[in-house]
């Protein structure tokens, strides 16, 4: 193999262009391919950060929408048991009220029977003195009258015993 001058002119020629591009040119694009590897790792770690984040916080909201639906069924529940015992209050105060109207009225009837049976009592005595006066053919006094109506009361008491 033979070596001329111009073979190894462009030898060095070529080893020095060489050495300049890998100077110039090789190590600034192997620095910028290194930055943009960095970033590129840097925005794979940000998103997969992101996704974790957004994992958890998807795993809080369903447990907050888990914990307001227990919570609202729990009020739907607290509401329906106060409405219950509203309605069994109201119930019951309802019920006590009919009770108080029925004995107030069965004491009503109880005072007029006993007006009333008084008072027919009352009729039939001077009924009674007013007959008897008419067959006996005189009048009584006061004091006659109501011993009268006394033994006539103690036989009708009598009589209704037996």
């Amino acid at each position: 193999m033979e070596v001329n001058g111009t073979f190894i002119a462009t030898l060095v020629s070529f080893l020095v262009l060489y050495g300049l591009l890998f100077k110039l040119l090789y190590r600034p694009i192997q620095k910028i391919m290194e930055e943009r590897a960095a970033r590129i790792k840097e925005a794979i770690d940000e998103a997969e950060n992101a996704r974790t984040e957004a994992e958890r916080l998807l795993k809080d909201y369903k447990e907050q929408i888990s914990g307001a639906r227990k919570e609202a069924q729990g009020i739907l529940e607290q509401a329906k048991a106060h409405g219950e015992a509203t309605r069994e209050d109201l119930k019951a105060k309802a019920e006590e009220e009919a009770e108080k109207i029925l004995t107030k009225t069965a004491a009503e009837i109880e005072r007029e029977k006993t007006r009333a049976l008084s008072e027919l009592q009352g009729r039939v005595a001077d009924l009674a003195v007013g007959a008897a006066s008419a067959i006996v053919g005189k009048s009584l006094d006061a004091k006659d009258h109501s011993k009268m109506i006394e033994e006539y009361l103690e036989q009708a008491e009598t009589a209704k015993n037996n």
